[in-house]
């Protein structure tokens, strides 16, 4: 069997990592050329999100921050929707 060290990292530290992934797949996204690569990195700024909060939710974070974060996420992901 393998040893594991557990990962321990803050809320915050993982909303600013989540942020930055967002933002370089909002960019990415923006600079697509072509409809496959536009929906290819939204998908994966998607599925970034979603990991975030799987992984916030099974933290000890409060309620009112996710829902606020995650809000403030779906915003990054898709500007003109909200």
């Amino acid at each position: 069997m393998s040893d594991f060290n557990k990962l321990s990292i803050s809320y915050f530290e993982l909303k600013e990592i989540t942020e930055k992934h967002l933002l370089n797949r909002l960019k990415m996204k923006e600079q697509a050329e072509q409809p496959y690569d536009y929906a290819k990195f939204h998908a994966q700024g998607q599925a970034i999100l979603d990991m975030w909060h799987e992984i916030v939710l099974a933290g000890s974070a409060p309620s009112e921050q996710i829902a606020a974060d995650l809000v403030y996420f779906k915003n990054i992901l898709e500007p003109s929707r909200w």
